[in-house]
Protein backbone atom coordinates (compact mmCIF):
# COMPACT_ATOMS: atom_id res chain seq x y z
CA UNK A 1 0.00 0.00 0.00
CA UNK A 2 2.94 2.09 0.97
CA UNK A 3 4.48 1.36 -2.61
CA UNK A 4 0.85 2.56 -4.04
CA UNK A 5 0.61 5.41 -2.20
CA UNK A 6 4.07 6.67 -3.49
CA UNK A 7 3.23 6.34 -6.90
CA UNK A 8 0.32 7.87 -6.62
CA UNK A 9 1.94 10.98 -4.92
CA UNK A 10 5.20 10.71 -7.77
CA UNK A 11 2.52 11.37 -10.18
CA UNK A 12 -0.17 14.35 -8.82
CA UNK A 13 3.54 16.07 -8.38
CA UNK A 14 4.21 15.62 -12.27
CA UNK A 15 0.99 16.41 -12.84
CA UNK A 16 0.68 19.69 -11.36
CA UNK A 17 4.12 21.06 -12.49
CA UNK A 18 2.77 19.77 -15.55
CA UNK A 19 -0.43 21.89 -15.29
CA UNK A 20 1.64 25.13 -13.55
CA UNK A 21 3.50 25.37 -16.51
CA UNK A 22 1.42 25.18 -18.85
CA UNK A 23 -0.51 28.16 -17.01
CA UNK A 24 3.23 29.93 -16.95
CA UNK A 25 3.22 29.78 -20.46
CA UNK A 26 -0.07 30.60 -21.19
CA UNK A 27 0.18 33.57 -18.53
CA UNK A 28 3.83 34.96 -20.06
CA UNK A 29 5.44 34.54 -16.71
CA UNK A 30 7.62 32.14 -18.73
CA UNK A 31 8.93 33.75 -21.89
CA UNK A 32 9.51 31.76 -25.07
CA UNK A 33 11.58 33.13 -27.61
CA UNK A 34 10.19 35.28 -30.34
CA UNK A 35 9.07 33.99 -33.79
CA UNK A 36 11.63 35.03 -36.67
CA UNK A 37 9.53 37.69 -38.71
CA UNK A 38 9.94 39.91 -41.49
CA UNK A 39 11.03 43.09 -40.75
CA UNK A 40 9.53 46.35 -43.38
CA UNK A 41 8.83 45.98 -46.53
CA UNK A 42 8.02 49.07 -49.02
CA UNK A 43 7.31 49.11 -52.55
CA UNK A 44 8.71 51.35 -55.44
CA UNK A 45 6.69 53.31 -56.80
CA UNK A 46 3.53 53.09 -55.15
CA UNK A 47 1.20 54.07 -57.90
CA UNK A 48 1.35 52.74 -61.79
CA UNK A 49 -0.01 53.89 -64.81
CA UNK A 50 -2.63 51.79 -66.04
CA UNK A 51 -1.97 49.62 -69.55
CA UNK A 52 1.58 50.78 -69.32
CA UNK A 53 4.62 48.23 -69.32
CA UNK A 54 6.74 49.23 -65.72
CA UNK A 55 8.83 48.18 -63.27
CA UNK A 56 8.44 47.88 -59.29
CA UNK A 57 11.02 47.23 -56.88
CA UNK A 58 9.81 45.48 -53.69
CA UNK A 59 12.29 45.29 -50.48
CA UNK A 60 12.04 44.04 -47.19
CA UNK A 61 14.20 44.18 -44.30
CA UNK A 62 14.92 41.13 -42.11
CA UNK A 63 17.72 41.03 -39.47
CA UNK A 64 17.04 37.88 -38.04
CA UNK A 65 20.10 35.94 -38.24
CA UNK A 66 18.57 32.95 -38.40
CA UNK A 67 17.21 33.89 -41.86
CA UNK A 68 18.07 31.06 -44.67
CA UNK A 69 19.13 33.73 -47.10
CA UNK A 70 18.21 31.39 -50.20
CA UNK A 71 14.53 31.13 -49.24
CA UNK A 72 13.36 35.07 -49.43
CA UNK A 73 10.46 34.85 -52.07
CA UNK A 74 8.23 37.78 -53.63
CA UNK A 75 4.49 36.41 -54.03
CA UNK A 76 1.83 38.60 -55.71
CA UNK A 77 -1.25 37.82 -53.57
CA UNK A 78 -5.07 39.10 -53.68
CA UNK A 79 -6.56 40.84 -51.33
CA UNK A 80 -7.49 38.58 -48.67
CA UNK A 81 -3.65 37.41 -49.51
CA UNK A 82 -4.00 34.24 -51.47
CA UNK A 83 -0.93 33.73 -53.04
CA UNK A 84 -1.63 34.63 -57.43
CA UNK A 85 2.15 33.64 -58.08
CA UNK A 86 5.88 32.73 -56.82
CA UNK A 87 7.38 35.80 -58.78
CA UNK A 88 11.11 34.60 -57.68
CA UNK A 89 13.66 34.69 -55.11
CA UNK A 90 15.00 38.08 -53.55
CA UNK A 91 18.50 39.08 -52.99
CA UNK A 92 21.13 40.92 -50.76
CA UNK A 93 24.03 41.22 -53.50
CA UNK A 94 23.49 44.54 -54.98
CA UNK A 95 21.34 42.93 -58.40
CA UNK A 96 18.16 42.89 -59.26
CA UNK A 97 16.65 46.36 -57.29
CA UNK A 98 19.24 46.11 -54.64
CA UNK A 99 20.81 48.78 -53.88
CA UNK A 100 23.02 47.43 -50.98
CA UNK A 101 24.57 44.14 -51.08
CA UNK A 102 24.99 42.98 -47.82
CA UNK A 103 23.00 45.20 -45.50
CA UNK A 104 19.78 42.76 -44.83
CA UNK A 105 17.40 44.64 -47.17
CA UNK A 106 15.92 42.18 -49.50
CA UNK A 107 15.28 43.47 -52.80
CA UNK A 108 13.41 42.51 -56.18
CA UNK A 109 12.17 43.94 -59.57
CA UNK A 110 8.98 42.78 -60.65
CA UNK A 111 7.49 44.02 -64.05
CA UNK A 112 4.09 45.04 -64.98
CA UNK A 113 1.68 45.72 -67.24
CA UNK A 114 -1.78 46.11 -65.75
CA UNK A 115 -4.81 46.19 -67.79
CA UNK A 116 -7.21 47.20 -65.61
CA UNK A 117 -7.53 49.89 -62.57
CA UNK A 118 -7.08 48.70 -58.85
CA UNK A 119 -3.98 47.23 -56.86
CA UNK A 120 -1.33 44.98 -57.02
CA UNK A 121 -0.45 43.36 -53.79
CA UNK A 122 2.81 41.69 -52.57
CA UNK A 123 3.77 39.98 -50.01
CA UNK A 124 7.64 38.42 -48.99
CA UNK A 125 7.82 35.04 -47.67
CA UNK A 126 10.82 33.64 -45.75
CA UNK A 127 12.56 30.63 -44.13
CA UNK A 128 14.53 30.42 -40.48
CA UNK A 129 16.72 27.92 -39.27
CA UNK A 130 15.10 25.66 -36.93
CA UNK A 131 11.23 26.75 -37.73
CA UNK A 132 9.36 24.65 -39.52
CA UNK A 133 6.64 26.72 -40.62
CA UNK A 134 7.90 29.48 -43.45
CA UNK A 135 7.03 33.21 -42.50
CA UNK A 136 5.14 35.54 -44.36
CA UNK A 137 5.41 39.89 -44.36
CA UNK A 138 2.25 42.00 -44.21
CA UNK A 139 1.31 42.96 -47.79
CA UNK A 140 2.51 45.88 -49.59
CA UNK A 141 -0.01 47.13 -52.78
CA UNK A 142 0.79 49.29 -55.87
CA UNK A 143 -2.00 51.57 -56.93
CA UNK A 144 -2.98 51.12 -60.81
CA UNK A 145 -4.11 54.70 -61.68
CA UNK A 146 -5.28 56.68 -65.06
CA UNK A 147 -2.92 58.83 -66.88
CA UNK A 148 -4.66 62.17 -67.11
CA UNK A 149 -3.34 65.37 -68.97
CA UNK A 150 -3.82 68.83 -70.31
CA UNK A 151 -2.80 69.81 -73.04
CA UNK A 152 -3.45 74.03 -72.02
CA UNK A 153 -1.04 73.29 -69.38
CA UNK A 154 0.87 70.71 -70.91
CA UNK A 155 1.45 68.89 -67.85
CA UNK A 156 0.09 65.02 -66.75
CA UNK A 157 -0.39 63.01 -64.18
CA UNK A 158 -1.91 59.74 -62.39
CA UNK A 159 -4.98 60.31 -61.08
CA UNK A 160 -6.95 58.08 -58.29
CA UNK A 161 -10.24 56.17 -59.28
CA UNK A 162 -13.12 58.45 -60.03
CA UNK A 163 -11.46 61.53 -59.10
CA UNK A 164 -11.60 64.40 -61.62
CA UNK A 165 -9.15 66.33 -63.37
CA UNK A 166 -10.75 69.64 -64.55
CA UNK A 167 -8.15 72.08 -66.47
CA UNK A 168 -8.91 76.06 -66.08
CA UNK A 169 -7.41 78.82 -67.44
CA UNK A 170 -4.37 79.08 -65.01
CA UNK A 171 -4.26 75.71 -63.59
CA UNK A 172 -5.37 72.30 -62.91
CA UNK A 173 -7.71 71.22 -60.35
CA UNK A 174 -8.09 67.39 -58.92
CA UNK A 175 -10.90 66.67 -57.05
CA UNK A 176 -11.86 63.66 -55.17
CA UNK A 177 -15.51 62.10 -54.98
CA UNK A 178 -15.55 63.41 -51.30
CA UNK A 179 -14.85 66.82 -52.54
CA UNK A 180 -17.63 66.28 -55.48
CA UNK A 181 -19.90 65.91 -53.44
CA UNK A 182 -19.23 68.56 -51.31
CA UNK A 183 -19.30 70.98 -54.14
CA UNK A 184 -22.54 69.45 -55.45
CA UNK A 185 -23.67 70.46 -52.03
CA UNK A 186 -22.87 73.95 -52.14
CA UNK A 187 -20.51 73.60 -49.25
CA UNK A 188 -18.12 76.87 -49.19
CA UNK A 189 -14.96 75.27 -47.74
CA UNK A 190 -15.37 72.83 -50.53
CA UNK A 191 -11.98 73.12 -52.78
CA UNK A 192 -10.39 70.74 -54.91
CA UNK A 193 -7.67 68.57 -52.95
CA UNK A 194 -4.88 69.03 -55.40
CA UNK A 195 -3.84 71.63 -57.95
CA UNK A 196 -1.25 72.07 -60.05
CA UNK A 197 0.02 75.05 -62.08
CA UNK A 198 2.78 76.14 -64.01
CA UNK A 199 5.63 78.83 -62.73
CA UNK A 200 7.98 80.37 -65.08
CA UNK A 201 11.63 80.88 -63.30
CA UNK A 202 15.17 80.94 -63.71
CA UNK A 203 15.63 80.12 -60.25
CA UNK A 204 16.91 76.58 -59.44
CA UNK A 205 14.66 74.79 -57.29
CA UNK A 206 15.97 75.09 -54.04
CA UNK A 207 16.05 78.73 -54.44
CA UNK A 208 12.55 79.57 -55.64
CA UNK A 209 11.84 76.81 -52.84
CA UNK A 210 13.50 79.44 -50.31
CA UNK A 211 11.28 82.23 -51.62
CA UNK A 212 8.43 81.04 -50.93
CA UNK A 213 9.00 80.01 -47.77
CA UNK A 214 9.69 83.53 -46.76
CA UNK A 215 6.63 83.98 -47.06
CA UNK A 216 3.37 82.56 -46.95
CA UNK A 217 4.95 78.54 -46.62
CA UNK A 218 7.03 79.97 -43.85
CA UNK A 219 5.84 76.77 -41.66
CA UNK A 220 6.99 74.31 -44.37
CA UNK A 221 9.31 71.61 -43.94
CA UNK A 222 10.88 70.39 -47.37
CA UNK A 223 12.65 67.30 -48.48
CA UNK A 224 13.37 65.66 -51.92
CA UNK A 225 10.97 62.64 -52.59
CA UNK A 226 13.24 61.25 -54.79
CA UNK A 227 16.56 60.66 -55.30
CA UNK A 228 17.83 64.22 -56.81
CA UNK A 229 15.91 67.55 -55.98
CA UNK A 230 14.35 67.41 -58.81
CA UNK A 231 10.96 66.62 -57.29
CA UNK A 232 10.34 68.22 -53.85
CA UNK A 233 7.39 67.73 -51.06
CA UNK A 234 6.83 70.12 -48.59
CA UNK A 235 4.43 69.78 -45.21
CA UNK A 236 3.21 71.92 -42.92
CA UNK A 237 0.78 71.10 -39.98
CA UNK A 238 0.29 74.87 -39.16
CA UNK A 239 -1.53 75.74 -42.08
CA UNK A 240 -4.91 74.59 -41.63
CA UNK A 241 -7.02 77.75 -41.16
CA UNK A 242 -9.41 78.55 -44.02
CA UNK A 243 -8.67 75.71 -45.93
CA UNK A 244 -5.11 76.69 -47.05
CA UNK A 245 -2.66 74.13 -48.10
CA UNK A 246 -0.89 71.89 -45.89
CA UNK A 247 1.23 70.07 -48.85
CA UNK A 248 3.27 71.38 -51.39
CA UNK A 249 5.17 70.11 -54.50
CA UNK A 250 7.57 71.64 -56.70
CA UNK A 251 8.38 69.83 -59.70
CA UNK A 252 11.94 71.03 -62.15
CA UNK A 253 10.24 71.25 -65.56
CA UNK A 254 12.76 73.14 -67.44
CA UNK A 255 15.53 75.48 -67.08
CA UNK A 256 12.77 78.25 -67.06
CA UNK A 257 9.64 76.37 -66.05
CA UNK A 258 8.69 74.61 -62.69
CA UNK A 259 5.24 72.79 -61.71
CA UNK A 260 3.76 73.97 -58.50
CA UNK A 261 1.44 71.27 -56.79
CA UNK A 262 -0.76 72.05 -53.46
CA UNK A 263 -2.62 69.90 -51.63
CA UNK A 264 -5.54 70.19 -49.13
CA UNK A 265 -7.42 67.57 -47.48
CA UNK A 266 -5.28 64.90 -49.15
CA UNK A 267 -3.31 61.71 -47.94
CA UNK A 268 0.52 62.64 -47.94
CA UNK A 269 0.82 59.04 -49.55
CA UNK A 270 -1.73 59.89 -52.42
CA UNK A 271 -0.14 63.62 -52.86
CA UNK A 272 3.08 61.64 -53.02
CA UNK A 273 1.86 59.15 -55.70
CA UNK A 274 0.47 62.04 -57.98
CA UNK A 275 3.72 64.32 -57.48
CA UNK A 276 5.76 61.67 -58.41
CA UNK A 277 4.09 61.21 -61.54
CA UNK A 278 3.85 64.54 -62.99
CA UNK A 279 5.15 64.77 -66.08
CA UNK A 280 5.60 68.24 -67.85
CA UNK A 281 5.24 67.55 -72.20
Amino acid sequence: MRVVASAENALMKNVSSLAALVVLILFGTVGLPAAPSIGAVGVTPQAIEVGTAISVVVTAQIADPSLISTSVNLLRVDGSGRTLANLGLMNDTGIDGDAVAGDRVFSKTAPLREESIGMVRFRVSAAFRGVLQRALSPIVAVHVWQRSTDTQQSISALTPPNWEFTSLDEQIEMSSPVAQEAAQAGATMAAPEVVLKNAQTTLNLTDFIAAYRDGWYSEYACAPIVATLETVRCTSEFMTIERQPTLAGFVRASDTRLILAFGTDVSTQDFDNILRSIRPF
